[in-house]
């Protein structure tokens, strides 16, 4: 199963939820363009993989969160 993945899987779901929600976000904003934003950034589905894979590796390898890090 996709969320068994990361040991801490009740933290990983949550955080994986908001990956997406704010991956559909930049998605939708898409057809604006620029309008409302500084640059045009194309955040694709590599990078949501990619960040995905962050997620996972620094739940699994740090015992508290780092917060920081995952800004």
């Amino acid at each position: 199963d996709q969320f068994e993945r990361c040991q801490a899987s009740h933290k990983y779901k949550k955080l994986m939820f908001s990956l997406t929600f704010f991956h559909s976000i930049l998605l939708e904003r898409r057809k604006f363009q620029m309008l409302g934003w500084n640059v045009q950034y194309p955040f694709n589905d590599s990078d949501f993989e990619v960040s995905e894979n962050l997620l996972a590796l620094f739940l699994d390898e740090y015992e508290d969160t780092p917060w920081e890090s995952l800004k």
